[in-house]
């Protein structure tokens, strides 16, 4: 049985922490709540999951940040699955709905149409079509170069005063990353790296409620878990 430290109300803030006193992301509350320590990435949570809720807890306002507090029990029940064969397909999994999660926000045809591409590779892999080296390091390749030119267009977009064409040319390199991680994850090493950076890609560009997105990663988490025959132990 989990123990708990006493509930008492909680105020959330961006970035990380040095101990509970001088404040708490969502992750850092998440191991405080349950005894793990303070940390931004408790071993509570699945790597990729955990990242997701970073990225979402120092993007979204102070105002939509506290609402996170609802998915604490949520995030600790998100634990990394021990059997790495199961593992890496869930990490898929993930992956594929973190990239389609933001394909209306590529509205480039030739970009999108290359991320629906990536996408049904990993689904491919998933139903067991083997995805060759020749793919895999395009997949690779593809992701880092817009997972980069997503980052450099963010931060252009934050300085400049006409942000607009930043900002979405940040949106849809970004959307691109999330499915080429997709693909990468299926045929890569380490799965849990690129299901991270397809997770954590896909919350920056969404421009609905990140918190109903993250509320909704963890769904498809449970229905990774659940579809590759996980139990879940809380």
């Amino acid at each position: 049985m989990t123990t708990t430290q006493t509930d008492k109300p909680v105020r959330l803030g961006a970035g990380s922490h040095s101990d509970p006193e001088t404040g708490m992301c969502i992750m850092e509350y998440v191991s405080w709540k349950y005894g793990l320590g303070f940390s931004d990435l408790p071993s509570c949570t699945e790597y990729a999951v955990a990242r997701a809720a970073q990225i979402v807890n120092d993007n979204a306002s102070d105002e939509d940040r506290q609402r996170l507090v609802l998915l604490v029990d949520r995030l600790f029940a998100a634990k990394p699955v021990a059997d790495p064969v199961k593992a890496k397909r869930v990490l898929v999994r993930l992956s594929v709905w973190s990239a389609r999660s933001v394909l209306e926000y590529i509205v480039d045809d030739h970009r999108r149409a290359e991320a629906e591409g990536f996408i049904a590779l990993a689904e491919g892999w998933l139903e067991g079509t083997p995805i060759d080296a020749a793919a895999s390091a395009y997949a690779s390749a593809s992701a880092d170069a817009s997972y980069a030119s997503a980052s450099a267009a963010a931060a252009y977009a934050a300085a400049s005063a006409a942000a607009y064409d930043d900002a979405y040319a940040a949106a849809y390199a970004a959307a691109s990353a999330s499915a080429a991680y997709a693909a990468y994850a299926s045929a890569a090493y380490d799965a849990a790296y690129a299901a991270a950076y397809a997770a954590s890609a896909a919350p920056v560009v969404v421009q609905r409620d990140s918190v109903l997105w993250l509320d909704e990663l963890l769904d498809a988490y449970d229905k990774a878990r659940a579809e590759e025959g996980v139990l879940v132990n809380v």
